[in-house]
């Protein structure tokens, strides 16, 4: 196992791992070597028959080669299986470059024992329609972190060793924040701008009223837009921050137009949210020093309660908080 942390307590090695986009890859990494009823749940459920606890099971993480590439995590038992598996923050999937390398490891098993898993916030359904179900002759499979939590309950409820259930217990919690597709804890604020101008040519419906007539937003999966919906998002026009909204709901759409005509035709992953009601700032916040089509995150408090004048220095007084925040916890 390529993992490496200095404690061996389950507090001490989730404190150290954070919640980053590697975060729920070394937890499950970790647990799936050191809980063998959990590790064997999970290869069962993959390969669709159970296996014994008597096989002896490699687990690897962040493993390289010279034709695949890194790997998030790799399962391997000479005569068993051989799964890798390619994990992911959000509803992202892996591309067909990333899959490539990954079929061209060396793999010893045969090929119905053999398996390249994705896993995502995503759900089964949405992401199977967008991979392969196989690729150069290796199967290609899907399970969400609300999956592989399951997993990780139902193994909690039949170990018999404390020590695997505090293991369990520890990843079910850390697994919280990735199973859905928002953190219920996260009080960040990602504010856009809103052009003034008509979504289409010859129309007068604008992107101002997708928001305050349609209680609707949409934009891209990634790409330097978030791939996790945050909780809150902002909107600034005419100058100004003008709205918060909390994310009551989000779903995921390929075209646009076929949700709403009046929408934009397109042909990648848009995100879709349903917003709840406006809140307004305690006073006037302007917009500051901010590039016109520029988005950034600010705390709530910063925009809504009135301490800042400008987005510009909510963004930089939630900046600042965070780099407080950060140097405290590494002088612990």
């Amino acid at each position: 196992m390529t993992l490496r942390l200095s404690g061996t307590e389950p507090n001490s090695v989730f404190a150290l791992l954070g919640k980053d986009e590697n975060s729920a890859t070394f937890a499950l990494g970790w647990v799936l070597e050191k809980c063998t009823a959990f590790r064997c749940m999970v290869i069962s459920d993959l390969i669709g028959h159970s296996i014994g606890e008597e096989n002896d099971i490699k687990v690897y993480l962040q493993r390289s080669d010279e034709q695949g590439g890194f790997t998030d995590i790799e399962l391997f038992s000479k005569g068993l299986c051989h799964l890798i598996v390619e994990a992911k923050r959000g509803w992202t999937i892996p591309n067909h470059e990333q899959l490539e390398k990954y079929s061209r490891r060396e793999m010893t098993c045969s090929k119905s024992e053999r398996m390249i898993v994705s896993l995502s916030a995503a759900t089964h359904d949405y992401a199977i329609r967008r991979l392969p179900s196989k690729i150069n002759g290796v199967p290609v499979t899907h399970r969400s972190w609300a999956d592989i939590k399951s997993v990780v309950d139902a193994a909690h409820s039949e170990v018999g060793s404390f020590k695997e259930k505090l293991w369990l217990r520890h990843l079910s919690r850390h697994l919280e924040d990735y199973v859905s597709m928002q953190n219920p804890h996260d009080n960040q604020v990602y504010v856009v701008s809103l052009a003034t101008a008509p979504i289409k040519d010859g129309d007068d419906y604008t992107w101002i009223d997708i928001v305050e007539k349609e209680e609707r937003y949409f934009h891209p999966v990634g790409n330097r837009w978030p791939k996790v919906p945050p909780n809150y998002i902002g909107f600034r026009y005419y100058g100004e921050l003008q709205s918060v909204h909390h994310i009551d709901h989000c779903e995921i759409v390929g075209d646009l137009s076929e949700s709403n005509t009046r929408w934009p035709e397109t042909c990648e992953d848009h995100f879709v949210y349903t917003l709840g009601p406006a809140m307004k700032p305690a006073r006037q916040v302007k917009t500051g020093n901010i590039y016109r089509n520029h988005r950034v995150w600010c705390s709530i408090d910063t925009l809504l309660s009135g301490m800042c004048e400008t987005i510009s220095d909510a963004r930089d007084e939630t900046s600042r908080r965070l780099l407080a925040y950060e140097q405290a916890e590494a002088q612990e």
